[in-house]
């Protein structure tokens, strides 16, 4: 019986079998290998899609740049018509630029994707990480600006355009109105010297191929008229008087044209070159992330 007893007792360790221990080892050995292999494999595969996530926003930042440059052209274009002075309508396109993306995808997991790589290049894929959302927000606010400063250009222009447009209209219809006096009241030409030269500018400018032409209407026709009816010998005539008034508005509506279009034509060129250094922005990105 004691040798029986014995026997049992070293089969035990502090009271506990040896098999109830291997048991229980066994347990948690298999139990520590399946978290080791779950967290494992939660890693494999959180690496898998931030890899397919860095994959889907390099692509999509690569899209971005021929967009960006074509609009890049269309403000150095429209720029340069304005700042040249150029007249009538102009097309004004703005290309599309999909900037919501990245709206579409986790804020985190984007930032880890820039993250993970060299660590020496760390801060900054993280610097390169934080400027794409700025450009990118500011490609969308530039747009709206864009849009709204053409819209006001071709308003305000428009505008400018009509005031210029009556007065010269008004001039032409003074003109027409102190003509059929004379030949109604049989004046020769000799006797209105004022009528006689105001009647040779009209000739002057109806006889060029683009005398319709704001520029070639304010050189020719406005600027011989303010001559006119400065000369001492008409000062006392009621119509230099008359046209005064309406040569005043025709000049001022021509030089505030011009103005006009400096200020937004210099507008223009410069969001062309705030959007160049965004493009730089996103380049630079793009060569971190590969």
């Amino acid at each position: 019986m004691n040798l029986i007893l014995q026997v049992g007792e070293q089969n035990k360790f502090f009271g506990v079998s040896y098999d109830t221990i291997f048991t229980t080892l066994i347990t948690i050995a298999i139990f520590l290998l399946g978290y080791v292999f779950n967290r494992f494999y939660d890693y494999r595969r959180d690496l898998r899609r931030l890899r397919d996530i860095r994959k889907l926003v390099l692509s999509h930042l690569q899209s971005l740049l021929g967009p960006i440059d074509e609009r890049i052209q269309a403000y150095l274009k429209l720029g340069e018509f304005l700042n040249s002075q150029g007249r009538g309508n102009y097309t004004f396109r703005q290309p599309v630029i999909h900037t919501d993306f990245l709206s579409g995808l986790p804020y985190t997991e984007v930032f880890l994707s820039f993250k993970r790589g060299p660590r020496k290049l760390r801060n900054k894929r993280i610097d390169a990480f934080h400027s794409v959302y700025q450009a990118i927000d500011f490609i969308k606010s530039q747009n709206a600006s864009a849009t709204l400063l053409y819209s006001q250009c071709t308003r305000e222009s428009g505008e400018l355009r009509d005031k210029w447009l009556g007065a010269v209209n008004s001039i032409m219809s003074d003109y027409d109105t102190w003509l059929n006096f004379d030949m109604r009241n049989r004046i020769p030409p000799s006797e209105d010297a004022f009528l006689k030269e105001f009647a040779s500018i009209v000739r002057k400018v109806a006889n060029l191929e683009n005398g319709t032409e704001m520029d070639v209407a304010f050189e020719h026709l406005i600027e011989p008229l303010k001559v006119l009816c400065l000369n001492s010998k008409y000062a006392a005539d009621t119509r230099s008087l008359n046209l005064f008034p309406r040569l005043s508005d025709a000049v001022h509506s021509y030089k505030s044209l011009n103005h006009l279009n400096s200020v937004y034509g210099q507008y223009f060129l410069e969001f062309a070159e705030l959007l160049k250094k965004r493009r730089e922005v996103i380049v630079n990105a793009i060569e971190l992330i590969q």
